[in-house]
């Protein structure tokens, strides 16, 4: 009899340690593996988080003073998408159109700092102006939100400190704003320089076309090209590409630090081809 229950608690035994050992095993597993539950909930720091509204940045944790001026920027698709293979037809316009509007200082460099996420919808109000007048040149229409994300992440979120600029609305519906202001195109018509291919215009004659009061706030740029199509196919022209006016934190126009942007006494302005001269 004794023999038996020896037997009994023997065997009970080896059940009990045979259970026991993978208990031990997960336990172990449980410890160098945390379970997806706990890392979901691992947070990033207070300075890698983003605002999901869109709308407006506040200045806690943002550099004061980076910059003292703004760069307006408009471009002449004609001139710059002469040589360019990649411009697509369709973004190409008979009028200037925007390229940005950029914060600038000597010295000035775009740190990561946060900023509020670009989400196209917040443009609604303003999207068919944007569209008419903001457009990508390598893209087609349906791409240029694209442009845009790249113009607010890169120059937008740093005006902040503007009130009329804070937020991507007030950015894009001010910098379209700026444009009606001073549209170049209508500018530089009033004064009879008009795109062309025949005639050219010295940098003096462009600057002397604009108002009292952005004459000596621009800077003026032309691009050394040879011209594939037009009747000046073949030929190394220096042709007109953009106008920078410079404006402060008030958006009014301010004395321009002078670059050399390239033009000389002889620019085209030029027209947009038409489809037989690329035959």
């Amino acid at each position: 009899m004794a023999s038996v229950l020896q037997v009994l608690v023997a065997a009970s035994l080896l059940v009990f340690l045979a259970s026991a050992v993978p208990q031990r095993t997960f336990k172990k597993n449980s410890q160098r593996h945390p379970s997806p539950a706990r890392t979901a909930h691992i947070r990033r720091p207070a300075d890698q988080t983003r605002s999901t509204s869109g709308q407006q940045r506040t200045t806690t944790g943002r550099p004061k003073g980076t910059y003292n001026f703004l760069i307006f920027c408009q471009q002449w698709s004609h001139g710059i998408c002469a040589d360019d293979k990649k411009c697509v037809e369709s973004s190409k316009k008979d009028y200037w159109t925007i390229h940005g509007l950029w914060p600038q200082r000597k010295g000035f460099s775009h740190s990561p700092y946060d900023t509020v996420d670009f989400d196209d919808a917040d443009l609604n109000p303003i999207k068919e102006d944007l569209n008419k007048y903001w457009p990508a040149l390598r893209s087609p229409r349906k791409e240029y939100f694209e442009f845009w994300r790249f113009e607010w992440e890169k120059h937008g979120a740093y005006t902040f400190d503007i009130p009329q600029l804070n937020g991507t609305l007030n950015y894009f519906k001010s910098t379209l704003d700026l444009y009606h202001k001073y549209n170049i195109y209508e500018l530089l018509f009033k004064a009879k320089i008009t795109p062309s291919t025949d005639k050219n215009y010295s940098d003096g004659a462009i600057r002397n076309a604009l108002p009292n009061d952005i004459r000596e706030n621009v800077n003026i740029f032309c691009k050394q090209k040879t011209l594939p199509t037009g009747p000046l196919k073949g030929k190394t022209v220096s042709v007109l590409t953009e106008i920078h006016i410079c404006v402060d934190k008030a958006l009014k126009p301010v004395k321009c630090p002078q670059k050399n942007g390239g033009c000389g006494p002889a620019n085209y302005y030029l027209k947009r081809e038409s489809r037989r001269s690329h035959a």
